[in-house]
């Protein structure tokens, strides 16, 4: 029973590794997305030129609070991370510090029976070993194996006084691990306090936009100037990227791609559309205003998948759209992802139709989680549904 005991632990023991390098390289990437997103935080500027104005106005206000929004969110799933892995070395050393207490039980026992055989015959029982021996090499033998019998005396202290360390470091690093646990947890709970506090003031703030005229009026013209920049935006982007690759002496990249017809690009998320493309009523103040897309609706956090291939023309932020991944697909045809609760892409990078390039959101104008999406031609917003596949 004892034997199938340790094997067990050992198979534990062995195990852990291969879960802690998991849970290190899931650590190591979450913290190289936290710094890609807090240079995204600042990179609007180049979509949208007059950043710094809209700053200024409600919805940089709505901006701000997203960010600080996505920021935590970010820094809490580190924190989640990093506790489970500090749980698993918690984990890992009181399983080692139970198999040196059992190895230490061990040498107590053999050292106790040495020590009652020495007390039974003490040093009258080596003489008589000794001296009963009927010959010089029956006497070189036992001497020889009363010499090795000291040195395994000796050799069981000393393992004993090791192990006895070792098991005093490994109960003064559990005593490390299980205080840093608790500073982790205590750290993620403040954490999911505060976004929990941001949160009630974006809701606050978009509830304004939706209740009260004067908010609303305001929100609406930023956010139209917003879309004009949006498609200026992505014309200037395509043109200093056919003029890099110009320059470099190569073909344009872009022209590269073929260029999806319509009735070919996949779905982004499967959903309800809860929003057309058009012009669309204000529900409360009798206005209309432009939308530019479809509205998708999906769980928070389902994964959002390029429609069709292409190249990463932008990732960052734009007011009133949150989070957004825009993608180029050749032939002067985008397609945009916006209100993302991640942005799992880099400028520059190329995707497949189907790869996953973000995360379903609420960030920017959006009160419910869900994705919206748009199809441009030269910038130009156009329907998406001729576009997509059907169903």
């Amino acid at each position: 029973m004892r034997i199938l005991a340790l094997g067990l632990c050992g198979l534990a023991l062995w195990a852990l590794p291969a879960l802690a390098d998991d849970l290190d390289l899931r650590i190591r990437e979450q913290q190289d997305l936290l710094r890609r997103i807090e240079s995204q935080l600042e990179y609007q500027g180049r979509l949208v030129r007059s950043y710094s104005e809209q700053e200024k106005g409600i919805l940089g206000e709505l901006e701000r609070i997203n960010k600080a929004i996505v920021r935590k969110d970010e820094e809490i799933r580190l924190l989640d991370l990093q506790i489970r892995r500090t749980e698993r070395n918690v984990e890992s050393l009181k399983s080692r510090i139970r198999g040196l207490e059992g190895e230490i039980e061990h040498l107590k026992e053999v050292l106790a029976q040495r020590l009652v055989a020495m007390y039974k015959y003490g040093d009258v029982g080596k003489w008589e070993v000794l001296l009963s021996a009927s010959s010089a090499s029956q006497l070189m033998e036992r001497t020889y194996y009363l010499r090795r019998l000291a040195e395994e005396d000796s050799r069981v202290h000393d393992q004993l006084l090791a192990k006895v360390r070792e098991l005093e470091a490994a109960k003064s690093d559990l005593q490390a691990q299980q205080a840093e646990l608790e500073a982790k947890r205590r750290k993620a709970s403040a954490e999911r306090a505060s976004l929990a506090r941001e949160q009630e003031r974006r809701d606050r703030l978009l509830s304004d936009i939706r209740s009260k005229r004067e908010f609303y009026q305001r929100a609406m013209e930023e956010h139209r100037k917003t879309l004009k920049e949006v498609e200026e935006g992505i014309r200037r982007l395509l043109e200093e990227k056919a003029r890099r690759e110009r320059e470099r002496g190569r073909e344009r990249s872009s022209s590269q791609l073929v260029a999806p017809r319509k009735g070919q690009m996949l779905w982004p998320v499967e959903g309800e559309i809860t929003s057309t493309f058009g012009e669309r009523p204000h529900p409360v103040f009798n206005t209309r205003s432009m939308h530019t897309g479809i509205d998708i609706v999906a769980p928070y956090g389902t994964a959002v998948r390029a429609a069709a291939s292409g190249e990463v023309l932008y990732a960052g932020w734009v007011s009133g759209y949150g989070q957004v991944v825009i993608l180029d697909h050749g032939g002067g045809i985008t397609t945009v992802y916006a209100h993302l609760s991640r942005m799992l892409v880099s400028e520059g990078q190329s995707v497949r139709a189907g790869d996953v390039i973000g995360r379903v959101g609420r960030t920017g104008l959006a009160t419910t989680a869900h994705l919206h999406f748009e199809v441009r031609v030269d910038g130009k917003a156009v329907d998406p549904m001729p576009y997509l596949s059907s169903r």
